[in-house]
């Protein structure tokens, strides 16, 4: 778990070669993946918000391709950034264009056996999905009329 080398392999003349260790698996692209379906419902509600038109499907839809647009880009960083600490076995960043969450649920398998870092984006990421709703039917409550959805 820590960070370093480790010399256990002998090259072919009988020198130690380094080894990379494997490290913690929280990466910056992996947490901010994990909280993409919640900055996707906040980038709907400001935009819907500013333009004063409300959530229209088409505002839904777009905001649907960046996100996993930006989900690629972050799943192939995390991919990377885990392949030089050491792992192997990762999963290809095109599982976070079916959901950032199928990404997550493999990549956990790949790196969990080190430690519990690998669980943690995925439970946030569930727990994003969750809070989902919840800020849907909030904002529906409490001032959402402008925010109608259906419109076109």
């Amino acid at each position: 778990m820590g960070y370093g080398v480790r010399y256990t392999e002998l090259g072919r003349r009988g020198e130690r070669r380094p080894i990379a260790r494997r490290r913690g698996a929280r990466t910056v692209s992996s947490v901010r993946l994990a909280n993409l379906p919640l900055a996707q419902v906040l980038a709907i509600l400001v935009i819907a918000h500013v333009s004063a038109v409300g959530v229209t499907w088409l505002l839904i839809g777009s905001t649907s391709v960046i996100a996993a647009i930006i989900g690629y880009m972050l799943a192939a960083a995390d991919r990377n950034e885990l392949a030089r600490r050491g792992h192997s076995g990762l999963p290809e960043p095109e599982w976070a264009l079916l959901a950032p969450i199928a990404y997550l649920v493999l990549r956990s398998r790949s790196t969990h056996h080190d430690s519990w870092d690998g669980l943690t984006a995925v439970w946030v990421n569930l727990g994003n999905l969750a809070a989902v709703p919840v800020i849907a039917l909030i904002v529906q409550l409490w001032g959402g009329a402008a925010l109608t959805l259906g419109q076109t």
